[in-house]
């Protein structure tokens, strides 16, 4: 604190009871009013680099007199009154004191500056600064705000605060290709975790950056295919979101396509779990969005007849009309006539079968539900194959691997795994389980095995049915017979 000779000035006497006025333009410089300047201003100083807590208003009146001062001339004074000024926070006059005296180097010039401007615009001031952590506390404060000024400042200060996690997802909002990847290699130290691989393969199909996103699928493979990645299933999310890409046929090349062919040929149709994760519509749209003619008519050809919804039956025939279009159209680019009519021949034919107008057909694939699956609709290679249901009887999914019916007063469950059949009456209660990979039948507390190639024959006439288990090399099968059901049922493992 200044002593007795330099009280505390005020604006409009900037020193009290000094023998010296203060010079203007008439009156020149004196030497000892040079030095009480100079004395004066070491004692501001003194105080500023002690770093004295005093109250905003002290500072504030200190820079008022260093201002009125500055205007004889004196650049370093006028710095030093911004000083005061950035104390007292009065960050505006603070700014004004140091542009208009050329001391805009600073520090503490960018920190006022950028309380002036406010956010997002002082963003720059405080990366100048190198005040990582102010800015990442400033967006975050907001909301973590998406525009384009806040994130391409944030992105740069997670960086140099070596939060390469953060950086990595930042960067990705910004779809800068480049430092994405690179900051989610070096988060990913000694291997990336699970959710963010999932954030990489999302950004780069969301992004449209094709060759990535099938580059990163197949490096980092062993983390899909791995327990962990297994139960949450990491490589099916991969395909979800494929489903919903813009991706289309001509968007990648012939080898980019073989390998998003060999990835889903062999790690998502070859294993039945991909129906806990995806509907059936779902991987379809991502085997057609890839172009894959033949692999995509074989998927649909699962679900144009049989047990499945009729919903679900139109989907998969409108969709497979649409692909044998597109395959059609293909020849006929290539100039094999033959070929192409062959297939128009087919199309032709299938869309009559099935009361369709071909040209009603849409080539775009439709956008379909986004809902992850609740039931696991049966299949051929996971669930048993049953014929002969009266209309009108629907098979109820229990588990990936156990379905249910009922005609009447009779319960059938039915399991493929282990080929087990289970009857149940529930007006009498009374059960019957038919066994046909150990070829054995129990009703009550009997039980009866077949010997050799013969087949076992049942019958409950209280509950008025009789069955078959057939039992030829390989083949496995139960013929049920239902009193006044025209038809027996026939239930192939």
């Amino acid at each position: 604190m200044p002593n007795s000779q330099f009280p505390i000035p005020n604006s409009r006497f900037p020193i009290p009871n000094s023998q010296f006025p203060i010079p203007n333009s008439q009156f020149p410089f004196s030497k000892q009013w040079q030095n009480t300047l100079q004395e004066y201003a070491k004692r501001i100083e003194v105080l500023i680099n002690q770093q004295q807590s005093l109250p905003t208003e002290e500072w504030q009146r200190f820079g008022e007199v260093l201002q009125n001062l500055a205007a004889t001339g004196d650049l370093d004074i006028g710095s030093l009154a911004g000083e005061c000024f950035y104390l007292g926070k009065n960050y505006q006059q603070a700014v004004q004191s140091w542009e208009q005296y050329q001391a805009t180097d600073k520090p503490h010039y960018l920190l006022a500056k950028a309380e002036v401007l406010g956010m997002p615009e002082g963003l720059a001031y405080l990366k100048q600064a190198q005040e990582y952590q102010r800015m990442i506390a400033e967006w975050q404060q907001a909301g973590k705000p998406r525009q384009l000024q806040w994130l391409e400042a944030i992105a740069p200060a997670y960086e140099a605060q070596k939060d390469y996690m953060s950086a990595f997802i930042v960067y990705s909002l910004l779809d800068n290709l480049t430092k994405t990847k690179a900051c989610f290699e070096l988060a990913s130290q000694p291997q990336p975790q699970s959710k963010p691989l999932t954030i990489l393969l999302k950004y780069y199909l969301s992004h449209q950056h094709w060759q990535e996103a099938i580059a990163a699928v197949e490096t980092y493979l062993p983390i899909l295919t791995s327990p962990e990645g297994e139960q949450i299933g990491l490589k099916y999310y991969f395909v979800y979101e494929l489903a919903f890409s813009q991706l289309t046929p001509e968007a990648i090349t012939k080898p980019q396509r073989q390998r998003y062919q060999q990835f889903l040929k062999t790690h998502i149709l070859a294993n039945p779990r991909w129906q806990r994760y995806l509907l059936i519509e779902q991987l379809g749209i991502a085997l057609e969005k890839i172009g894959s003619f033949v692999d995509t008519l074989e998927f649909y050809e699962r679900y144009i007849s049989g047990n499945y919804p009729q919903i679900l039956q139109q989907f998969a025939r409108d969709r497979w009309l649409a692909t044998k279009i597109k395959q059609q159209d293909y020849w006929h680019k290539q100039h094999n006539k033959d070929k192409a009519a062959k297939i128009s021949a087919q199309i032709t034919a299938k869309a009559q079968a099935w009361g369709r107008v071909r040209d009603g057909i849409s080539l775009e694939p439709p956008v379909v539900s986004r809902n992850r699956p609740t039931k696991i609709l049966p299949q051929a290679a996971i669930l048993p194959k049953i014929t002969g249901l009266p209309p009108g009887i629907k098979i109820e999914i229990v588990t990936s691997d156990i379905v249910k019916f009922q005609i009447r007063h009779l319960i059938i469950k039915v399991m493929k795994s282990t080929q087990q059949v289970l009857i149940t009456d529930v007006l009498s209660e009374g059960k019957i389980r038919v066994d046909g990979s150990s070829r054995q039948l129990q009703i009550g507390s009997v039980t009866v095995m077949a010997h050799g190639g013969e087949s076992l024959s049942f019958r409950e006439e209280g509950s008025g049915y009789h069955g078959v288990l057939v039992c030829e090399g390989k083949l496995t099968r139960l013929e049920l017979d239902i009193q006044n059901m025209p038809e027996k049922i026939l239930i192939d493992f």
